[in-house]
């Protein structure tokens, strides 16, 4: 789980693997960013520093900070962050829920 919140993949060392239903090995085909998220905890994981400058960096309107309001300017920067951190948590949700499907089911069947 820290692995595909940070990175969006299974494992990453060896070889990046990423995320798949464990069962069939099938992709989970969602969108999803290729940015790196700081967690506590993950030994990969970039610093919150660094993660946080690539992630603002990576906005579109980065360079807009001086000719717009700084309010206005960090209420925009906060929107992209915060869709790509829903992209991120969407697609391991999708994760989640492919790999325990068959154990809801198989509940289902045994409490009938």
């Amino acid at each position: 789980l820290p692995n595909a919140l940070a990175f969006g993949l299974q494992e990453v060392h060896p070889d990046p693997e990423p995320l798949k239903d464990l069962d069939d090995d099938v992709l989970i085909d969602m969108p999803d960013t290729s940015l790196e998220f700081s967690l506590a905890g993950v030994l990969l994981s970039p610093s919150r520093e660094a993660a946080l400058l690539v992630l603002s960096h990576g906005w579109g309107d980065y360079s807009s900070r001086h000719h717009i309001p700084e309010d206005l300017w960090i209420e925009k920067l906060l929107t992209h962050i915060d869709s790509l951190v829903n992209l991120c948590v969407a697609h391991v949700r999708e994760w989640i829920s492919s790999n325990v499907a068959r154990f809801q089911c198989g509940q289902a069947l045994t409490s009938s």
